[in-house]
């Protein structure tokens, strides 16, 4: 009997965000706004290796046609969780 292929595994992926802000602040602000934005991606694991992690957020399951690709860099990831 085979196994049906189930595609690739859903994950949420924690990360760090860089940002920019496009309003002035003052000193005292961009001391309180010195950090990246917490990121939780969803989406269908492709790779992940030493570069970073590829996913996408939709797929065909027929075909496996990919939709809306992600490349997150490792050094910005915080967490993988797969989802069951």
């Amino acid at each position: 009997m085979s196994k049906k292929n189930t595609g690739p595994s859903l994950v949420i992926v924690e990360w760090g965000d860089a940002w920019n802000a496009s309003r002035w602040t003052s000193l005292e602000q961009a001391e309180v706004d010195h950090k990246p934005y917490v990121v939780k991606t969803v989406g269908w694991l492709l790779k992940s290796d030493k570069k970073g992690v590829s996913l996408v957020d939709s797929y065909v399951e027929e075909d496996m046609t990919p939709g809306g690709q992600h490349f997150i860099p490792r050094g910005m990831i915080r967490k993988i969780t797969k989802v069951k």
